[in-house]
């Protein structure tokens, strides 16, 4: 699904003044910005918005759950 990834992309990074990941308000996380280019049909019913990097789940204490297709992530751990 990606198409020439990495080799012109720009990566900025900010912090995130309004941020939901499901219930979890993530407001204040800091989160980095790029261009994808990714072909709209990937085979997929829902519209694909980006990716959640191992930092930001480490850093909230993630629990994935691949059979209850669940993502849990711990109130109050650090942002930062």
């Amino acid at each position: 699904p990606f198409h020439d990834f990495g080799k012109f992309s720009q990566y900025s990074f900010g912090e995130a003044t309004d941020f939901r990941l499901g219930n979890y308000d993530a407001k204040g996380a800091r989160i980095g910005f790029t261009t994808l280019n990714i072909h709209e049909d990937v085979g997929s019913s829902h519209r694909f918005a980006g990716f959640v990097g191992m930092d930001f789940l480490y850093l909230r204490s993630a629990i994935i759950d691949i059979g209850g297709r669940g993502l849990y992530l711990k109130s109050g751990s650090a942002a930062h």
